[in-house]
């Protein structure tokens, strides 16, 4: 089982905002995406009430939505420079917490860290 707590020191704090995120590939219909979009979050909803039932510690009556439009100029989305995953600038104030986030790189291009890793450019800035 993995330890969340690796490195922790002081009490532990009383609750912890679980956020998990999935990219969704959108249709090009705008009444298909919102379709789409209705039946994943009804998904998660479900997923998420079956996780409260299953554990007493769970205190949240629902969950909540965020919807981060990739594609967007104003969204801190970009294409890893070296593979085309999407990552986000953690530099930046509007990061995403749910997708990788992103390292300059010695020519100041955003990459991933498994492209920093496979490239053995240490020159991360």
């Amino acid at each position: 089982m993995a330890s969340f707590f690796i490195g922790w020191s002081g009490p532990l704090p009383l609750a912890v905002v679980v956020e998990a995120g999935i990219m969704v590939e959108l249709p090009r219909d705008v009444s298909a995406s919102n379709a789409l979009l209705g039946r994943i979050t009804a998904n998660i909803e479900e997923a998420v009430q079956l996780a409260v039932a299953q554990e007493d510690s769970v205190a949240t009556k629902g969950c909540s939505f965020h919807f981060a439009f990739i594609g967007d100029e104003d969204t801190n989305a970009v294409p890893c420079a070296g593979c085309g995953a999407w990552i986000t600038d953690p530099r930046k104030m509007d990061a995403i917490g749910t997708l990788a986030q992103g390292e300059r790189d010695r020519n100041g291009d955003l990459v991933c860290s498994q492209c920093i890793l496979g490239s053995g450019d240490s020159g991360v800035t």
